[in-house]
């Protein structure tokens, strides 16, 4: 989706789910259905290089790799 001032990518599989909006607030950039350390790792990393914040959704499921 994109609009004239706004991109928005969204990454969904089995492990997680990623959606960043490039807006530099964490009510936009979410984190949730983490499955495994390294794609919550991987996508951190991401919200990191773009230096914005994020929101980090997590819930009772148990990790795969804990």
């Amino acid at each position: 989706m994109c609009l004239p001032s706004l991109c928005m990518d969204a990454i969904s599989d089995n492990d997680i789910t990623v959606i960043s909006t490039g807006i530099a607030s964490d009510m936009f950039n979410i984190i949730c259905g983490i499955r495994t350390k390294n794609t919550l790792h991987s996508a951190v990393e991401k919200f990191r290089n773009e230096k914005l914040p994020f929101a980090c959704w997590i819930g009772f499921q148990k990790l795969k790799d804990c």
